[in-house]
């Protein structure tokens, strides 16, 4: 059965990621740039198994992890702040998690003019339009929702 598949595939994603946090703590220290992306993955693999309030808590200890160490303003301090938004958006928290989404979006879209990323690190920006896109399906806010959607695939394709 594909559910039996996929909880198999989370809870895997889960320990792999517990495993990664506690490998670099033991090599980098406790708050390094390593220790920051095995929580931010051991978040998004909570949210991904319904663990909402749990993947809110691990994203806001990532985020501050990642705001000591790459800074406020950094690409993955305000890409953090968008997986915090996700899981509010899991706990039906529509309007803090639309302000922390719209305030991640447009910071990274201004770093992105700004400054040199990633590939992957572009990625997210129009995930986190697609986010907005899914927040607004779920208020009903369907306009908002399509000009999200729009907006989503044309970052995308950039």
């Amino acid at each position: 059965d594909s559910r039996t598949a996929q909880a198999a595939a989370n809870a895997d994603a889960i320990a792999t990621a517990r495993e990664w946090i506690e490998r670099s703590q033991q090599l980098h220290g406790a708050e390094s740039a390593q220790v920051a992306e095995g929580l931010f993955r051991l978040a998004r693999s909570l949210f991904e198994t319904g663990s909402h309030v749990e993947s809110e808590s691990v994203a806001r200890e990532c985020l501050a992890m990642r705001e000591k160490v790459f800074g406020p303003d950094s690409f993955p301090a305000h890409n953090t702040r968008a997986r915090v938004a996700v899981a509010l958006i899991g706990q039906k928290r529509y309007a803090e998690a639309e302000a922390l989404l719209l305030a991640s979006h447009a910071a990274m879209s201004r770093l992105e003019r700004q400054t040199t990323i990633n590939a992957a690190q572009k990625a997210n920006i129009p995930l986190a339009a697609t986010w907005l896109a899914r927040l607004y399906r779920e208020t009903g806010e369907t306009e908002k929702a399509q000009e999200w959607e729009k907006r989503a695939a044309a970052q995308a394709k950039n």
